[in-house]
């Protein structure tokens, strides 16, 4: 009389591997693809943010963005600095970041240029979806950031 051979001790080792070799192929992804989304001084930043949101609120200046319609992938920025008493900032430093939320691989930098009480430039965004825009003002030793969030 022959046996039959059991083959759930290999099913289940065969099974066990599969899942063993998924893990270590999606861990080594991991590792390797990293997007560089972290701050570099994180620490120092989160250190640091009370007292830049004191700053703020004595500062109290205001940071407003519009943006012009699409033209050839291009588009105006319009950025609006006012003060605590709602004047105009003038003589300030803008500039612009534009960052991709899952990637840095689109970000890029604008420096915005004076125009009438407002800050203008042109930037292309390159893909549709999520993105934001984090705009820094400053006025001699006087510094704000505000980023907003937009969808393409």
């Amino acid at each position: 009389m022959e046996k039959k051979k059991n083959y759930w001790p290999l099913a289940i080792a065969a099974s066990l591997g599969v899942v063993f070799l998924v893990n270590f192929f999606f861990l080594y992804m991991a590792v390797k693809s990293d997007d560089g989304l972290t701050d570099k001084n994180y620490y120092e930043k989160g250190l640091l943010y009370d007292s830049q949101l004191k700053n703020r609120k004595e500062l109290g200046w205001k940071i407003e963005l519009s943006m012009g319609s699409e033209q050839d992938s291009n588009r105006k920025i319009y950025v609006t600095v006012t003060d605590k008493e709602g004047r105009p900032l003038k003589d300030a430093s803008v500039k612009l970041v534009l960052m991709r939320p899952a990637t840095d691989k689109y970000d890029r930098v604008l420096n915005l240029t004076s125009a009438k009480g407002q800050y203008i430039g042109d930037i292309a965004i390159p893909l549709g979806g999520w993105w934001d825009l984090k705009i820094s003002a400053g006025q001699g030793r006087l510094e704000m950031e505000e980023t907003f969030r937009i969808k393409v």
